[in-house]
């Protein structure tokens, strides 16, 4: 994270305590971790964010009935977001010191605020090419033309924007997809049958 400038030595008067925790296993099964930061001093002393988060059910609505999807992860999504220098001293957090220079996941106006910077660089295309849920991007088609069609714009619109994807997570042209805890493909919207909890069955506007 020093050698990427997400982090940068600090004398910051805040140190919040630090914790690492393993990472679900990508296509590669390598073991990684994931740096957790305790804000929740600094999380009850902040304003919170009052920009909506994406909703998931209508994403959900709204893909039933499509053939193809391919899902795409950005890579390292938060970290796309630089903090004002006046903002870093309160992240600082106590392995050695440091602080943040880019949006950490763990502030409660991280996910509003990121929403906030997707629904700006996805403007004109969600909800016509593809679905955005925070750093997961879901593009479909009708057929296999549009499909691809619609994916060719989002690299673009990626790239123009400077985001990147996780290759290892991203997943393409699949004609039925895991997604945000569910099964989603033409016929249907269910639930993924190996969680243990009962949501509302979408079904297929297809006749």
């Amino acid at each position: 994270m020093l050698a990427d400038s997400i982090i940068e030595p600090c004398t910051s008067h805040w140190s919040n305590p630090i914790l690492l925790v393993p990472k679900k296993l990508d296509a590669s099964g390598e073991k990684k971790w994931r740096l957790v930061i305790d804000y929740r001093k600094i999380n009850n002393v902040i304003e919170n964010d009052k920009f909506p988060l994406p909703n998931i059910t209508e994403i959900l609505n709204s893909l039933s009935g499509c053939i193809y999807f391919s899902h795409l992860d950005l890579h390292q999504a938060f970290y796309n977001v630089n903090l004002d220098k006046e903002s870093r001293q309160y992240t600082a957090f106590c392995s050695g010191q440091y602080q943040m220079t880019r949006m950490p996941m763990e502030l409660k106006t991280s996910p509003s605020s990121f929403s906030r910077m997707m629904t700006i660089a996805m403007a004109g295309l969600n909800y016509e090419k593809c679905l955005v849920y925070q750093d997961d991007l879901v593009v479909y088609g009708n057929s296999l033309h549009p499909h691809n069609k619609n994916l060719l714009d989002i690299f673009e619109r990626l790239r123009k924007v400077n985001l990147k994807l996780n290759a290892a997570k991203c997943v393409f042209l699949k004609t039925d997809m895991l997604y945000s805890g569910h099964v989603i493909s033409d016929k249907s919207v269910l639930p993924d049958p190996e969680k243990k909890c009962f949501k509302k069955i979408i079904p297929s506007r297809k006749q």
